[in-house]
C-alpha cells in the first residue's frame, strides 16, 4: 500500500498527471526543482521504498536540509571571496 502512495505521489511530483494540478504545482514548484530535490534525496543515499518508513523519509529530509545548508555556506564564502579581491567593486580603466 505505501509503495502505491510513493508511486503515486513521485508520479505527481515529477509533472506526468494528465488531470488536474500535481502536488508540484499546488506548491509552486517548477519540473526542474522537482527534480534538484529528487537530485538530493538520491545523493544522501535515500532509496524510495516502504523499507524503514516513515523514519528513513525523515532521517533523509534532515540529510538533505544539512546538504543545502553546506551549499549555501560554500556559495557565501565564494561569494565573499570574490567580493574582497582587490579591485572588486570598482570599475578599471
Amino acid at each position: 500500500m505505501m509503495k502505491v502512495v510513493w508511486v503515486s505521489l513521485c508520479v505527481g511530483l515529477l509533472g506526468a498527471t494528465a488531470v488536474g494540478a500535481s502536488p508540484a504545482r499546488a506548491a509552486g514548484l517548477t519540473r526542474a526543482e522537482v527534480l534538484a530535490e529528487l537530485a538530493d534525496y538520491k545523493t544522501v543515499g535515500y532509496e524510495f521504498s516502504d523499507a524503514g518508513y516513515p523514519q528513513e523519509a525523515i532521517d533523509a529530509s534532515r540529510k538533505v536540509v544539512a546538504l543545502r545548508a553546506q551549499r549555501a555556506a560554500a556559495a557565501a564564502a565564494r561569494t565573499a571571496n570574490v567580493a574582497n579581491q582587490p579591485g572588486a567593486g570598482s570599475a578599471s580603466n
